[in-house]
């Protein structure tokens, strides 16, 4: 299936002026309570006869999550801003894009900064801080 609205990699068409269609991969990501205990002898690396501090783990209840990623074929990075915002819904495989923008150039939207801090922090001065902490 070719997507119908494709979303491009903004690393390669800020850099390289280059508009590449991401890919988008879904990576399954299963989670173990797990417990370790340090063996009665350590492993012996047969070339280097380096030494490895070696451990026994007992593996307990997992957990299996489905993770949507889009990756550019060409550069390789990952979307990180665009991968952080998506929501994925296993049972019926959809795919939940709130930065989907199809006006973008780049068929997505970074998220407004209004989420983030009105102003930001004022700058301290070490001798500042300090003339704080004798007067308290």
């Amino acid at each position: 299936m070719q997507p119908n609205y494709p979303l491009y990699c903004d690393n390669c068409f800020l850099i390289k002026d280059l508009k590449i269609p991401l890919q988008l991969t879904i990576i399954e990501k299963t989670t173990w309570n797990a417990k370790f205990a340090k063996c009665d002898q350590d492993e012996r690396n047969e070339y280097s006869n380096e030494i490895y501090p070696t451990f026994d783990v007992e593996t307990g209840s997992g957990e299996v999550e489905w993770e949507p990623e889009f990756i550019c074929p060409n550069c390789k990075n990952k979307a990180w801003i665009l991968n952080s915002h998506l929501v994925y819904n296993e049972e019926d495989d959809k795919l939940y894009i709130p930065l989907y923008d199809p006006d973008d150039i780049l068929g997505w939207n970074k998220p407004s900064k209004e989420h983030g801090p009105k102003e930001l922090p004022k700058i301290c001065h070490l001798r500042d801080i300090k003339n704080v902490a004798t007067t308290t």
